[in-house]
């Protein structure tokens, strides 16, 4: 976390009921798989996390088939913050072949890809 959020008590007020709410989701979830994917993976973590050590993050290696790629950026546990640029390089390496136009073929190519999201209750105002 910034040392400006941490010496803001207003800033860190904000923060802090997502950082409770990931760390209960940390600490008292348990998945098991029972069917491994069959597709690649590419697990990204930052070298001085303590939340999520690069051992935790390699550890995804076992829910599949496919190829594991594992990528180790500089920074803690927001090293998304402050290794951007290599995040995002790395991302579309990995999805670079997907999103050529010759990537999809047959009636793949054709077909709409729906991607579900989900509606989150906005907070009240006031």
């Amino acid at each position: 976390m910034s040392d400006v959020v941490l010496r803001t008590p207003g800033l860190l007020s904000r923060f802090l009921p997502c950082i409770r709410a990931d760390l209960e989701v940390a600490e008292t979830c348990s998945l098991a798989y029972d069917t491994s994917l069959d597709c690649p993976v590419h697990a990204f973590a930052g070298a001085d996390d303590r939340l999520v050590t690069p051992d935790m993050v390699r550890a995804w290696s076992t829910v599949t088939t496919g190829t594991f790629d594992f990528h180790l950026f500089p920074g803690g546990h927001f090293f998304i913050q402050t290794s951007q640029r290599q995040v995002v390089d790395r991302v579309l390496t990995a999805l670079g072949p997907l999103l050529s136009p010759t990537a999809l073929v047959g009636p793949a190519a054709t077909q709409e890809v729906h991607i579900p999201t989900a509606e989150f209750p906005r907070r009240k105002s006031g």
